[in-house]
């Protein structure tokens, strides 16, 4: 039996050192042995960039403009980007983005010639120089060249990347009264004072066109409302329009004055927010049976921002507080009290093991009306009152012991490629104003857009996937990109073998940017007729029901636990690094056929229970590497291979599993290319030359290598907050015992590195796969002797036993 802790490094911060620097390496020349292509390519950008000039000084705008900048896939790295020479950001502002490898620049009078002549200077003719050591003549192209090569094509921004929608459209749907009846406009600057003064010296212009924007809005003789958000968001600035008339020629009058103005990056239409369930089954009469918790017992707290909990016998004794801003007689609780159920009693209610979590007591809050007109009497201003009221209200919650909070309610948009939303922005800003974790559903799919049941065969599940008629119409919704936040998928329940498998309903992945969501999965019930996952209906009667919104509590009432379990304050990234280490694929989704599938719909698999995740056999041993990484710094952690997995010419041989999750700084300006800074943790092996006895170090888990930066983000997920490797050395591997982890971090171009560091967890296990090694006792005694200061990781012994 497990009864080995895991190991927490107290000194990791110790180990951060600033690391030399090597160069970025030479140009790359895009046209190599193609100059007449060169040649054509460098006045076609000149010609674009032309035109795209002479459209910024026309009429009686402000005189500023912006500008696409499509790099070709090749020069998505930072190194290859055109921001050296042709671009700088201390002279041509960076201002956003949409698709991976699109800038988007603001040009003005002062800046277009120096972006000209750089372009210009891009010589036909590259010379040839000898190379430093092999004296071969090789070409040698200036950065000019390389920069100009980078580039595919330039374009205007205008008024189809600004809105995608009619003026008839936005009437209709902004007479929803769950919509707030409200435009909302992005512009290209926040005129906050947040930058510095020497940018805010370069973007003078676009400070005084926002200003130009607000007296223009004024100007249009139409019954308008302005509201800014400057006040309520640091990380969304907005302006919200409310016109006060249903004709269609006056909708189209503003819109055609925000299609027009400069400033403006984007017109949208508010979301509707609604509670994700894919079925509710009937009620079977009888009142749930459940216990009532015990009174010496201390349980985790799971808060529940749903539609509000009833308040029935059953579940009471769990409630440990409640907000409730909807009347109650109209109001539709069903939703939220079937998560309160599951949240207190999933197990009791559904005998399985993988319900075996630590029942929880929940804090109810009761902030999703269910009634369209009600919402609007509560919310004016549509869903972003309904975040400034959750705002408002969680203090209240963690005070009474929640860190955790399952929100199962979603909106109808799927989550974009080519950038972040404004509702997953505002929450990230929440959690981390809060120091919270939300748990989010992945979204459901109407039932006619459904997909077959996952096929028993593995050759069976790529013909499935490949057939499927709705392809594009089945991604998450938002929020569930969130990289705050933890997404879940759904999963049938067990099947007589134990195994379960993807629902037919449960919305899809990657998040924008190939990000990988959901995080994890796990039991929705199964859809159709008769759902299978046993909760509580609002009379108290035993019910069933099927979604991803049933599968989140679940999954949220694991990282509650945890989050009991550990005594003291505990960096959120820790409790999502060991969720998502210790997750697992169910055995059908492991398959070679169907394991790169898995991914985009479980994540990284279902997780295992909280208590498993503290506690080791002796041929295991975890450990977890808790700090806060500083600009420059890279963190190197040296350590032995445990000596009985190592032979006696220094070959090693166990397994390996490393999981890295930290709290990376964003910019949703920036589109798919929202997350500004990239930290990766490596596990590196001493290799000695056997011939000259020189010393280097390489790479484990993953290739380290020049590989390109698309196969990067796709396959080893750069730019996202959360990794995970893990790989097997069965025959053995090297010829030396020690090994390195190591953690560093790139910024992307013009992106400071945070001045108080990133917060971040890395868990690392080592074991041997047969079970025999005492890996545990070896490793922490070597640990032990080496300096580094370790300790189990505290647990309250305070959880009431499963059932």
């Amino acid at each position: 039996m497990p009864n080995n802790p895991l190991q927490v490094v107290l000194n990791a911060n110790d180990y951060q050192h600033i690391p030399e620097r090597t160069g970025g390496g030479a140009v790359k020349d895009f046209f190599q042995g193609h100059d007449d292509e060169f040649v054509a390519h460098r006045e076609q950008l000149l010609t674009d960039l032309d035109q795209i000039g002479r459209a910024m000084v026309r009429g009686d705008r402000p005189v500023l403009t912006y500008m696409h900048v499509t790099l070709n896939e090749e020069a998505w790295a930072k190194t290859k980007r055109p921001t050296m020479k042709v671009m700088p950001p201390s002279k041509v502002p960076l201002v956003g983005g949409t698709n991976l490898g699109d800038m988007i620049v603001e040009l003005t009078p002062e800046n277009i010639e120096a972006i000209r002549g750089s372009i210009s200077a891009a010589e036909k003719d590259v010379p040839m120089v000898p190379d430093k050591e092999t004296n071969v003549l090789k070409p040698k192209p200036s950065r000019e060249r390389g920069e100009v090569g980078a580039i595919r094509a330039l374009r205007a921004h205008r008024a189809a990347d600004r809105r995608a929608f009619s003026a008839q459209e936005a009437i209709a749907w902004l007479a929803d009264p769950r919509t707030g009846g409200m435009y909302l406009v992005e512009t290209f600057i926040d005129p906050r004072p947040q930058d510095s003064k020497e940018i805010r010296r370069l973007r003078q212009r676009a400070v005084e066109a926002f200003t130009h924007l607000q007296e223009g809005l004024a100007q249009l003789e139409l019954p308008l409302e302005v509201e800014d958000t400057k006040e309520r968001w640091q990380s969304v600035r907005l302006l919200l329009l409310r016109l006060g008339s249903n004709q269609v020629a006056d909708h189209e009058t503003l819109l055609r004055f925000l299609d027009e103005h400069p400033i403006v990056r984007r017109v949208a239409l508010p979301p509707i927010l609604k509670a994700e369930h894919a079925a509710q089954g009937p009620a079977a009469g009888a009142i749930a049976a459940m216990a009532a918790p015990q009174a010496a017992g201390a349980y985790p707290v799971l808060g529940i921002i749903d539609t509000g909990v009833s308040i029935i016998p059953t579940l009471e004794p769990w409630c440990v507080g409640r907000t409730d801003l909807v009347p109650g007689a109209i109001q539709d609780r069903s939703h939220g009290t079937f998560i309160a159920g599951l949240s207190a009693a999933a197990q009791a209610l559904n005998p399985h093991p993988v319900f075996g979590e630590v029942p929880c007591k929940f804090f109810d809050l009761g902030l999703h009306p269910t009634q369209a007109d009600v919402y609007d009497d509560v919310y004016p201003r549509g869903f972003m009152d309904f975040l400034e009221q959750l705002d408002a209200e969680l203090p209240v919650a963690v005070a009474a012991g929640v860190r955790i909070f399952n929100m199962s309610l979603s909106i109808e948009r799927q989550v974009s490629d080519a950038g972040y939303s404004d509702y997953a922005t505002i929450l990230d800003e929440i959690a981390d104003k809060h120091d919270v974790i939300f748990v989010l559903p992945a979204g459901n799919l109407e039932a006619a857009i459904c997909r077959p049941a996952w096929p028993d065969e593995p050759a069976d599940v790529a013909q499935m996937l490949a057939g499927y008629r709705h392809i594009g119409q089945d991604r998450l919704f938002q929020p569930a990109e969130s990289v705050r936040a933890i997404s879940v998928g759904a999963v049938d329940p067990p099947d007589a073998n134990g195994q379960m498998r993807p629902t037919v309903y449960t919305r899809r992945g990657p998040s924008t940017a190939l990000g990988l969501k959901p995080d994890v999965a796990h039991v929705g019930g199964q859809g159709g007729r008769t759902p299978n996952l046993f909760s509580v209906g609002s009379g108290g009667q035993l019910t069933s029901g099927s979604g991803t919104s049933y599968a989140a509590p679940i999954a949220a009432k694991t990282l509650a636990a945890l989050n009991h379990l550990i005594e003291g304050d505990l960096q959120r990234e820790t409790l999502i690094g060991l969720l998502i280490h210790h997750a697992a694929l169910p055995a059908p989704l492991g398959h070679a056929q169907v394991s790169k599938f898995a991914a985009d719909f479980v994540g990284h698999g279902v997780p295992a229970h909280a208590l498993d995740m503290l506690v080791t056999d002796d041929h295991r041993i975890t450990l977890a590497f808790i700090g806060t990484l500083q600009a420059s710094h890279e963190l190197a952690f040296p350590f032995t291979w445990p000596g009985s997995l190592v032979s006696a010419k220094g070959a090693c041989r166990g397994r390996a599993r490393l999981t890295l999750a930290y709290r990376t700084p964003t910019h949703r300006q920036f589109g798919a290319e929202y997350v500004r800074v990239n930290m990766e943790a490596y596990l590196r092996q001493e290799h000695i030359d056997t011939t000259t006895g020189e010393v280097s170090w390489k790479g484990r888990l993953k290739s380290e290598g020049k590989i390109y930066e698309r196969h990067l983000i796709e396959h080893g997920h750069k730019w996202w907050p959360i990794k995970r490797y893990e790989q097997a050395l069965p025959k053995g591997q090297g010829n030396s015992s020690q090994w390195r982890l190591v953690v560093d971090s790139l910024c992307r171009t013009d992106v400071e590195f945070p001045a108080e560091g990133i917060p971040f967890a890395a868990i690392l296990s080592l074991d041997d796969p047969r079970g025999q090694a005492s890996v545990f006792d070896e490793l922490r005694q070597t640990l032990r002797n080496s300096g580094a200061k370790i300790a189990d990781i505290r647990t309250a012994q305070r959880v009431v036993p499963r059932v």
